[in-house]
């Protein structure tokens, strides 16, 4: 059976790992019965310990337009008796009926609810003043590769390489492809790709080309040494023979892609905490943003597509 959850769920989920330090959290996490011995889906379990002696908080969500009522608040804490947890919260995504609220403090279990916040709330200096997220996605296509090599005789030489075009060591040792060279390239010269497209002034979604230049000469690090990558030369009369890469460049097409998320704002407890859905990099995700005492975090969790849809 998989496991369950919905967006609220994953929202309480992602705070807590946000406020969980070095704790260890569990979403969907199976506690073991201490009588029948069966397994219970518990929505988010969080332990640690204190005085060397483990503590196990559970916290069960409940999501909906209605106030959670006496039956769900007896039914999950008769769920937990047996259940290793030290401390029940329970967290309702429209608060407590007058009972059920009374109810779950007398049982021993803390009642939260996701209240509002007001966009008037000057303390909170990032949440509140988030009305919408515009995230920035770019993929990178590259064009065209030149490679530029040192035959032992002769002068430089350039020549327009397939992004396949295999990569040795001068002993022989086929190591890589140019577009795997390209890829690390891209990974250590991300930030000045991004300035050199002009991402942070990009508004919508747009095309924009970019060169990525490495070299002279062109090295990969291998068992902590900088080692010169080779190509094997294509003529006749010298076929096969190892030609050091002085220089790569690769120019092709930056496509930016810009989409909107608009953000619900509520207070879980002392935390205020913003959430939406939308898409990041083509897929559906799910932004949290979390404000409190020890400062803001952000998280983006990437779903599932939901059922029906096909890409």
């Amino acid at each position: 059976m998989p496991k369950r959850s919905n967006l609220f769920q994953d929202v309480v989920a992602i705070v807590q790992r946000h406020l969980a330090g070095d704790a260890e959290v569990g979403e969907s996490a199976m506690l073991a019965d201490r009588v029948t011995g069966q397994e219970r889906e518990v929505d988010v379990v969080i332990t640690t310990r204190l005085a060397g002696q483990p503590i196990t908080l559970s916290f069960e969500a409940t999501s909906g337009r209605r106030p959670a009522d006496v039956p769900w608040v007896e039914q999950t804490v008769a769920k937990h008796a047996n259940l290793p947890t030290g401390t029940l919260v329970l967290v309702s995504e429209a608060g407590f009926t007058s009972p059920a609220r009374q109810l779950a403090e007398v049982e021993g279990a803390v009642p939260m609810s996701a209240e509002d916040l007001s966009g008037e709330d000057r303390a909170l200096q990032v949440v509140t003043r988030l009305q919408s997220l515009w995230p920035k996605s770019v993929a990178l296509a590259p064009q065209a590769v030149v490679l530029t090599v040192q035959p032992p005789r002769g002068d430089v030489v350039w020549f327009r390489a397939d992004p396949g075009h295999t990569l040795f060591l001068d002993d022989g040792t086929e190591v890589r492809s140019v577009l795997d060279g390209f890829r690390t390239m891209v990974d250590a010269a991300w930030p000045q790709l991004m300035e050199q497209i002009g991402l942070a002034r990009i508004s919508e979604s747009m095309d924009r080309y970019f060169v990525l230049e490495s070299g002279p000469p062109w090295s990969i690090n291998v068992d902590g040494a900088e080692r010169t990558l080779y190509v094997r030369a294509e003529d006749k009369a010298i076929k096969g023979e190892l030609h050091p890469v002085v220089k790569l460049r690769v120019t092709g097409r930056a496509s930016v892609k810009i989409s909107e998320i608009s953000l619900t704002h509520r207070r879980l407890g002392e935390v205020a905490v913003s959430y939406g859905e939308g898409e990041v990099a083509g897929q559906p995700a799910l932004v949290v943003v979390t404000e409190g005492e020890s400062g803001s975090k952000a998280s983006v969790r990437f779903r599932a597509p939901s059922a029906g849809k096909h890409s």
